[in-house]
């Protein structure tokens, strides 16, 4: 899992800021524009029509061309909070916005937890998250 990480985690938060306001999300379709009716095809999420996105649609368009994003979020989100992924993979009852934004933050503290101990491994060195250091110098090695 080490690979996929950061992309997947930047695409989280970007998703969520998308979602964060309770107006720019919707239950029903991938996106739908200001009226709320569904973007037309061909390319619905990444329309500058489409104003109001579901959780899968806000996914597609915070990673354009990541043909698998989808199913990297899925596998996560089943793993963080397997309650919340039975609604996201039924179709009733449809998650609510306060659901997806605690599904969205579930992800996100798994995969930063993650990659910072990613990080620690692959430095070898401890003082990259926040060893104490020596008085005095300004660093662990003195």
């Amino acid at each position: 899992m080490d690979e996929p990480i950061l992309p997947l985690l930047a695409v989280l938060r970007t998703t969520r800021a998308l979602l964060a306001p309770p107006e720019r999300w919707t239950s029903r379709d991938y996106a739908e524009d200001g009226n709320g009716d569904p973007v037309p095809v061909p390319v619905p999420v990444g329309s500058r029509h489409a104003m109001r996105f579901s959780l899968l649609g806000a996914l597609v368009r915070s990673a354009p061309g990541r043909s698998r994003i989808l199913v990297e979020a899925r596998d996560l989100f089943r793993d963080v909070r397997p309650d919340l992924y039975r609604k996201l993979s039924g179709d009733r009852p449809a998650m609510t916005h306060d659901e997806v934004i605690e599904l969205l933050d579930a992800g996100i503290t798994l995969l930063a937890k993650a990659a910072t101990r990613l990080v620690v491994k692959q430095s070898g060195f401890i003082a990259a998250v926040g060893a104490p250091t020596k008085k005095g110098t300004g660093s662990a090695s003195g």
